[in-house]
């Protein structure tokens, strides 16, 4: 038989639901050939496909909608509010963050057409409106609000009560810009839920989780601890007092309070990992079962904190949290296992970065200790003590007044100076009131000042001998900044610090062998990324002369270990895979293993051959790396058996780059004779200029002057210009380095350096580095040599 109909308007919707205008419009085409006549329903249907096409840019909304308008009067059918609402909405959608200058003109262009048409706007019509006000809104439109709110108030004037969808696009106007706007826009959020109870509309879930959200996004755009703490406190608040409006936080609630806890970690908040576990215990009370996006928002938090040198065992917490997620019945995903991966792998980083950051910090203890110690005997007595904190304290109040002073122009007196009160005895009085009353206050200050400093006193003069040394200062300032701060974890360079790093890529791989076994597809980037770090983790030990190969073999059987349980799970390495074991072995010829080392990562190389994964140049560059490595540490490696590298990168099909000849050269350069660096040399000349880096001249200079031939490593400079390569800071820093005592050297490289300065003034200001003491002293005294002349 034939079809309805409500069957062609079924057909229809699926059309609408899909944007196909197109196709919509060749389904009324047959409805009307086959005697159907289309209702009010059909061409509202249809003007829901003008609709969503608008909103993927393809038609013009206003357009279609009114060709569509067009052929239902044609019909005989009127418009009604939904035709119209469904119009608006096909008219602003090209006005999607373009500002809301354009939706206002469409918006009262659309409804005057409604009243032409004796059709009543309703809720639906204006929350449209002030839905398209926040879209359009540009970066500086506080996310649309003003516009909203205007909206709002035409609503109220028009008789149309705004309901909980109308009130949440005003909340998403305060999110939609909290990120740049940071709190103000949450609290404004908070004074709509206000105005929805006035209004007697109940805020519903997702009122909250909006402004949660809000908080999240205030937290992302924070650039200090103290604004993120503050935005994840007030989350916090929020999501407590969701009860008291009769609301149930859900899932979505908690998920995204983690999710600004893991963006404000990055700028040192600790708020939400600090109350991580609190959270999955409030979800638990409060009947909500915590999914595994939510578990896995709260591992990216410690995943974070390991970045960011927070002190705290990331790894452990993190396995704890898996341990929940299995408690829970919540089966961990791919995502999971990469970030638990990866809270390994920036855990065994932090060791490297807490060492360096602890080193300066430690000089800057060292700094601030003599500068405590007045008399310069190495102790710090309690009077010297006193009089540091003295002199600060009077400087802060010297800026406070500075501060008070330009604020009131200088000037306490009202009017035109004269004085208020006729006589001046009582403004007399009032000035020995506010004087006593300053003195006093001043007094309590220097009380407390001197009571802070005795506490101080007390606790860092830890033997009681009643003089503090650098020793106890640097302790008491360890105990209070925390490990990661003062550089408390493992020396790098030591055994300790490879066995920490190797502690925390042991839990890696047991977490993922469980995963494994319990189904999870666990993908080769994690794999390659836990086997990443074991690289790291031997890049922390001894090297050099005091090379310690036990610690990289241990690295090695890690990488391996992870490698095994990858191919016996069905997940084959690539080359990734095999370049992390040639970089170990890389690493291994640096402490003290030498050609062995070399060998060790050939063998890599031909297993990858075999294994049906094409050697490429990369990991040819990493065996290179492996004989300058070498070199440098005194045994073995060298140019010569860097050069036979180059004959295997040439026998496998691939031809040698750059970083293949600037890594010989640098083989070359550790290792230090006259005929290696000769060789070097013949090697660079022959070099085809294009394929020339800074990187390049930079490590030829340094060989060259190395053996004593300054003047070639300066004339360098000259042929990297006459090449098209101007020099960078690294390349002119290596050539004055070069120059040494060399005076007309010296003035070579000083003029290349100011011609290059007039060149590009502008780049040379932007200079990542700079330039070097050494050679910015050099271009002063030329200076000063000038202007004297």
């Amino acid at each position: 038989g034939s079809m309805s109909v409500a069957t062609y308007n079924a057909l229809l919707n699926v059309m609408a639901k899909a944007a196909l205008l197109g196709e919509a419009q060749k389904v009324v085409a047959s409805m009307v050939a086959a005697g159907v006549v289309p209702d009010v329903i059909t061409w509202n249907t249809v003007m829901h496909a003008v609709a969503n096409e608008a909103a993927t840019g393809r038609v013009s909304g206003v357009q279609a909608g009114l060709e569509v308008l067009a052929q239902m009067r044609a019909a005989g059918v009127r418009p009604d509010t939904q035709t119209y609402n469904t119009f608006l909405r096909a008219c602003t959608a090209s006005s999607w963050g373009r500002g809301t200058d354009r939706v206002t003109a469409q918006g009262t262009w659309v409804t005057e057409l409604m009243r032409k048409d004796k059709v009543k706007p309703d809720a639906y019509t204006f929350t449209t409106l002030l839905d398209a006000c926040v879209k359009a809104a540009e970066e500086d439109e506080l996310g649309g609000l003003g516009e909203a709110m205007i909206v709002l108030r035409e609503m109220e004037g028009a008789g149309v009560r705004a309901n909980v969808v109308t009130f949440n696009c005003l909340i998403g106007a305060c999110c939609k810009s909290s990120r740049k706007h940071g709190l103000t826009m949450v609290e404004k959020g908070v004074k709509i839920l206000e105005m929805m109870k006035e209004s007697g509309v109940r805020p519903n879930s997702a009122s909250f989780n909006t402004l949660i959200s809000a908080c999240a996004e205030a937290a992302a755009g924070s650039t200090s601890s103290k604004a993120a703490g503050a935005a994840l406190t007030r989350g916090l608040a929020l999501l407590r007092d969701m009860p008291n409006w009769g609301l149930r936080p859900d899932v979505i609630s908690f998920t995204s309070l983690l999710t600004a806890g893991e963006r404000a970690v990055r700028t040192g908040d600790t708020t939400v990992i600090q109350n991580g576990k609190a959270l999955l215990t409030r979800m638990q009370e409060a009947g909500v079962q915590a999914d595994v996006v939510t578990y896995t928002s709260l591992l990216s938090c410690f995943a974070s904190a390991a970045a960011e040198g927070i002190p705290g065992d990331w790894v452990q917490r993190s396995v704890e949290v898996l341990e929940d997620m299995k408690a829970a019945g919540v089966a961990p995903t791919s995502v999971t296992a990469l970030v638990v991966t990866d809270a390994v792998a920036k855990s065994v980083r932090a060791i490297n970065k807490g060492n360096q950051e602890g080193r300066e910090a430690q000089e800057r203890l060292r700094k601030l200790f003599r500068q405590l110690d007045r008399n310069g005997d190495g102790k710090v007595s309690v009077e010297e003590l006193r009089k540091v904190f003295s002199v600060q304290s009077r400087l802060g109040k010297r800026m406070r007044v500075s501060r008070e002073d330009s604020s009131t122009g200088g000037s306490a007196k009202d009017g035109d100076g004269e004085d208020p009160v006729e006589g001046g005895e009582l403004s007399r009085q009032v000035a020995s009131l506010r004087a006593a009353k300053e003195e006093a206050r001043v007094a309590k200050e220097e009380d407390a000042l001197d009571q802070a400093t005795m506490r101080f006193f007390e606790v860092a003069d830890g033997d009681g001998d009643g003089v503090i040394t650098l020793e106890e200062f640097v302790e008491v300032m360890e105990k209070s900044a925390g490990p990661r701060g003062l550089g408390m974890l493992p020396q790098v360079g030591s055994v300790e610090a490879v066995a920490a790093a190797r502690a925390h890529i042991a839990a890696g791989r047991q977490v993922l062998q469980e995963m494994l076994e319990a189904g999870v597809r666990v993908s080769l980037v994690t794999m390659n990324a836990l086997v990443d770090t074991c690289v790291d983790a031997a890049s922390l030990g001894p090297s050099g002369e005091n090379g310690d190969v036990a610690c990289v073999h241990a690295c090695v059987r890690d990488a391996l270990a992870i490698l095994r349980l990858a191919k016996a799970n069905g997940i084959t390495p690539n080359a990734r895979s095999y370049n992390a074991l040639v970089r170990l072995w890389a690493v291994a010829a640096g402490a003290g293993m030498g050609d062995a080392a070399i060998e060790k990562a050939l063998e890599v190389v031909e297993e990858m051959r075999k294994g049906g994964v094409p050697p490429d140049c990369v990991v040819f560059n990493t065996v290179l790396h492996a004989c300058a490595r070498a070199a440098f540490a005194g045994n073995g490696g060298g140019v010569a058996r860097a050069l036979g590298i180059i004959e295997r990168i040439r026998a496998a099909g691939l031809r040698p780059d750059s970083v293949s000849f600037t890594t010989v050269i640098n083989a070359a350069r550790h290792e230090g004779t006259p005929e290696a660096v000769t060789l070097a040399y013949t090697i660079f000349q022959k070099m085809p200029p294009a394929s020339r880096v800074p990187q390049t001249y930079t490590v030829m200079i340094h060989a060259l002057a190395k053996v004593g031939r300054a003047t070639e490593a300066v004339a360098l400079l000259d042929a990297s210009i006459a090449h098209g390569l101007r020099p960078n800071d690294f390349v002119l820093s290596a050539a004055m380095r070069a120059a040494a005592e060399n005076s007309a050297l010296r003035a070579k490289v000083a003029e290349v350096t100011e011609a290059e300065r007039r060149r590009a003034p502008v780049d040379w200001v932007l200079s990542a580095n700079g330039p070097t003491p050494a050679l910015d002293r050099t271009l002063r005294e030329r200076a000063g040599s000038e202007r004297a002349g």
